[in-house]
């Protein structure tokens, strides 16, 4: 795995593209059971439905929790934020959630008000 930042970026682009089958490809074994391939399509599609087409990241950060590399997300959507958590353990995907940015809380995490 190169460095997750730019690896988080890899899976937040195939995610964009619809490229499921590649993310799901990059979880590690208990995620590909937890989170089959039509379930990540399903959850990308809903919070694209719920929040309008993806615009931008807008904060960013990386740190190791845990011995795990984890990347945490601030992405714009056109009517909604939502934080992204990409988590790493021994080069594959061990985690990936997304959750709703409370309005209020936007300016802190430097989005834009819908």
């Amino acid at each position: 795995m190169g460095e997750p930042l730019a690896e988080a970026h890899s899976i937040l682009d195939e995610l964009i593209a619809g490229s499921y089958e590649s993310v799901f490809g990059r979880f590690d074994e208990v995620l590909q059971k937890g989170l089959p391939v039509e379930s990540l399509r399903s959850s990308w599609e809903t919070v694209v439905a719920q929040c309008g087409p993806y615009q931008s990241v807008a904060q960013e950060k990386s740190f190791d929790h845990e011995g795990m590399d984890v990347v945490l997300f601030a992405l714009q959507f056109e009517t909604a934020g939502m934080l992204a958590r990409i988590v790493f353990q021994e080069g594959r995907i061990a985690g990936l959630h997304f959750s709703p940015v409370p309005p209020e809380e936007h300016a802190k995490f430097g989005l834009r008000e819908a």
